[in-house]
């Protein structure tokens, strides 16, 4: 008697949509720097998005985390804590996060001049 799936393939097949489907939500990911905002959707779920509307004052701190597999691929998670709740970014380049970083500081500094 031949089984239809096998155990093992089963579980190949559950791993590989839930990666493929975790990689096509990461593209819908996306923060908008703006003069005095931060916009953007963040952790895109099946049927639900956290949708980010900040000003600049309310952000307390942005921070950068890497993990170990991260730092050989050059991949990196973007933080944005707010007063109230915080909201993350997984797996961008490094070069994006300290983009991102720079360009907010910057913008800080011209707001507080103002």
């Amino acid at each position: 008697m031949v089984k239809p799936f096998p155990s093992n393939d089963g579980i190949i097949y559950i791993w590989n949509f839930c990666f493929l489907y975790r990689a096509y939500i990461i593209k819908y990911e996306i923060l908008i720097l703006t003069n005095r905002r931060i916009i953007g959707s963040v952790n895109p779920g099946l049927f639900t998005k956290d949708k980010i509307d900040l000003m600049f004052k309310a952000v307390d701190n942005i921070q950068e985390d890497e993990s170990f597999l991260g730092n050989l691929f050059g991949w990196s998670n973007l933080t944005i804590h707010s007063r109230t709740t915080s909201y993350t970014l997984t797996n961008l380049t490094k070069e994006s996060v300290r983009h991102f970083k720079n360009m907010f500081y910057q913008q800080l500094k011209l707001i507080n001049q103002v």
